[in-house]
This record gives structure tokens, C-alpha cells and sequence, in this order.
């Protein structure tokens, strides 16, 4: 996304596929390339392989699919679910 839209990032919809994918992608990258993908903070490229293993196995076990994105960061998610 060329700009920061708050409205269209919360209207996203991530389905487990999806994070299945992208755990994927990502796991066959080095950590400074996780470092470049855009809209990801560098300093969390180290922590993302984790982070979207942990989702994907939630989701898969509790069929919490899709995944909503927040702006704000992971207990504000967690309140909205």
C-alpha cells in the first residue's frame, strides 16, 4: 500500500491459507530479507516466523478463520475477536 489508510488496513481479512502462505514464503527467506518486506517493522523480521506459526496452529485449532488485522497491535485484536 503506497499510503497509511487505517480504514482499509482494519477491513482486511487474512484467511488461514493465506497465513499458511506467507509462513511459507517467509520461512525460506533470510533475516535480512524478512527485514526489507514492506509494512513490516525491521526490528520484528526475527520474531514474524513465530509470530505467524502461533496464529496459523489458533486458527487451525479454534477455526478462528479469517484472520482481522488491527492497527493498534495484538491486545486490541485480541479485544475485537
Amino acid at each position: 500500500m503506497p499510503g497509511y489508510d487505517r480504514d482499509k488496513i482494519k477491513a482486511v481479512q487474512i484467511p488461514l491459507s493465506r497465513v499458511q502462505e506467507h509462513l511459507q514464503e517467509q520461512w525460506q527467506m533470510t533475516l535480512a530479507q524478512r527485514r526489507q518486506i514492506i509494512g513490516l517493522p525491521p526490528n520484528r523480521g526475527d520474531v514474524i516466523l513465530t509470530v505467524m506459526a502461533i496464529y496459523k496452529s489458533i486458527m487451525a485449532q479454534f477455526g478462528l478463520t479469517p484472520l482481522g488485522v488491527s492497527t493498534r497491535g495484538l491486545r486490541y485484536w485480541a479485544l475485537l475477536q
